[in-house]
């Protein structure tokens, strides 16, 4: 019996290419999505051998209706790929508004909280096994000694203060559940729709550097780290 791996922004670059490349592995992709983007994710689900259920990050209710699906499927639940995220709002630090931090925060950080608790409850807890992925960003930087903050991009405030929250999220998961596999990948600029937010100057820049991923290669890593053929 294949197993189901849920995706959350599964219509978004990454995310897509992610349900594609686990299809190819015999895995079953769970093309999660907000509910205006059901019938791009019922036609990505169709193509890769997986199924479309609406995961809106932002709205629990979605949540505890798509957990319900995956239950009466019947099929195990062997992981989660954290991708969905809304594009980065550019503004200072002094301009981030109460609404950003809101949305971000929820969707990047409350969203997948609730989410995985909810996996780890129902599917991975009573087989004592599963993989979690997470996408941040290479936005918040790494920090360069111990003792010295990250050095974090300029201009992203609200969606990077909630990456370093999602990272808490998966953090945490990993202290209570030492028996999951718990991993993220932090990719850089990724040629992808959420680009769209930045001025075409700045990204043609940045292009000439070549400092540009390209999503497929980035969903490549992604399910190298969930390492799935080792959960039995």
């Amino acid at each position: 019996m294949s197993g189901l791996v849920v995706i959350t922004g599964a219509t978004g670059g990454i995310g897509r290419c992610v349900a594609r490349q686990l299809g190819s592995q015999g895995l079953v992709p769970v093309v999660g999505h907000r509910r205006h983007k059901s019938d791009e994710a019922r036609a990505i689900a169709e193509a890769c051998g997986g199924l479309s259920i609406a995961f809106d990050m932002a709205d629990p209710s979605s949540i505890d209706h798509g957990i319900a699906l995956l239950a009466k499927d019947g099929r195990p639940v062997v992981g989660a790929v954290l991708a969905a995220s809304p594009p980065p709002v550019v503004a200072p630090f002094g301009k981030i508004s109460a609404a950003d931090h809101s949305l971000f925060w929820t969707a990047n950080v409350v969203g997948p909280q609730y989410l995985l608790a909810e996996l780890v409850r129902q599917f991975f807890r009573p087989r004592k096994a599963g993989s979690v992925a997470a996408v941040l960003t290479g936005a918040i930087g790494v920090p360069e000694a111990a003792s010295a903050l990250p050095k974090v991009m300029s201009s992203m405030g609200a969606y990077n203060i909630s990456k370093f929250g999602l990272l808490g999220v998966i953090a945490q998961l990993n202290s209570e559940f030492p028996w999951l596999r718990v991993s993220s990948v932090m990719p850089g600029f990724t040629e992808t729709d959420m680009l769209k937010v930045f001025d075409k100057r700045f990204l043609d820049q940045l292009r000439l550097q070549g400092a540009f991923t390209k999503p497929e290669d980035v969903a490549v890593e992604i399910v190298d780290r969930l390492a799935l053929s080792a959960i039995k």
